[in-house]
């Protein structure tokens, strides 16, 4: 009996030590379904826009924080002035846009990826 109790202790704290783990690589890959749909909502000319962007999660002292970046010195005019043409499906906006649409259902998806991470 104390061996059993042993072990679910064991696998008890393996999972507490593991849940961080699993909530970064959720955040991640939920950052990452919006960043792909800015990358299909993202302007084109030269490509180097879209090559630029990049997902990051970083550990803060609160837990872990999500950035979806574009780094080229244009990003910003590009998707803040609307009253520019843009091949459809691009788009000013490509990043904002993605975000708010997914934005009510984050905590919500992470949730669902942590546990089935868990549950593997």
């Amino acid at each position: 009996m104390n061996d059993d109790f042993d072990g679910l202790l064991g696998r008890i704290s393996h999972m507490i030590d593991e849940v961080p783990d699993l909530v970064e690589r959720a955040l991640f890959e939920e950052a990452t379904m919006i960043f792909n749909k800015s990358q299909e909502l993202c302007p084109v000319d030269t490509n180097r826009l879209r090559l630029s962007g990049k997902v990051t999660v970083d550990k803060t002292s609160e837990g872990f924080e999500a950035a979806i970046t574009y780094s080229t010195d244009y990003a910003i005019y590009v998707h803040e002035d609307m009253t520019k043409y843009h091949n459809p499906p691009t788009q000013a906006k490509f990043l904002e846009q993605p975000a708010r649409e997914r934005l009510p259902r984050v905590l919500e998806n992470i949730e669902k990826r942590v546990e089935r991470m868990m549950s593997r």
